[in-house]
């Protein structure tokens, strides 16, 4: 499994690269045997270090497993976002393997996410003025999938929602996280 492992903001040592890469393929490799790359990302958020950990199966099946952990200590928030990762993999780990089976580019449909900035940005713009400054847009594919597996992705990518197409309806749907833990289920009546 190839490893990248970069710093926002701070310049990350070979021990903690040494440590980085050890801990993610020691448990990573146990459950999630094939998988190609990593990205860990380690910053420095006011007294505390942030890591964001990105694992990539590259199969073309748009699996991701993201993982976030933070502490004082660099190597305790590196342990932590790898730990997260690790507990994901071990709860889905045969509906993983069941779904490196399905192809999902026969079943997706193609779509632009972007990311705007907030409308209480712009107090002062008129009515005619209320689009929204478009800061990024990326190209995705909106799968189909079970409302289980749907579920799964969503937390196996660290996400709050999750738009998909169901794939017992064929109609657009969406999963997210609540503020009380559990997970919201809206099933519109868009048919694909």
């Amino acid at each position: 499994m190839h490893i990248v492992i970069s710093g926002k903001h701070l310049e990350v040592g070979e021990a903690l690269k040494l440590h980085a890469t050890q801990f993610v393929q020691k448990h990573v490799k146990k459950y999630f045997s094939h998988a190609v790359n990593a990205h860990v990302t380690i910053s420095k958020e006011a007294d505390s270090f942030h890591t964001h950990v990105t694992v990539n199966d590259g199969t073309g099946t748009h699996f991701l497993v993201n993982g976030d952990g933070s502490d004082g200590d660099a190597y305790k928030s590196v342990d932590k976002a790898v730990k997260k990762i690790e507990k994901q993999l071990e709860r889905y780990k045969n509906r993983i393997k069941n779904h490196k089976k399905t192809k999902l580019e026969d079943t997706a449909i193609e779509a632009t996410k972007y990311i705007i900035n907030d409308f209480e940005d712009n107090v002062e713009e008129t009515v005619q003025e209320a689009a929204p400054t478009i800061v990024a847009e990326k190209q995705l594919q909106v799968d189909t999938l079970s409302v289980r597996d749907a579920v799964m992705h969503m937390n196996l990518r660290n996400l709050p929602a999750m738009l998909f197409i169901n794939a017992s309806n064929n109609k657009v749907s969406m999963v997210y996280q609540r503020p009380d833990s559990n997970i919201g289920w809206v099933d519109t009546a868009i048919a694909v």
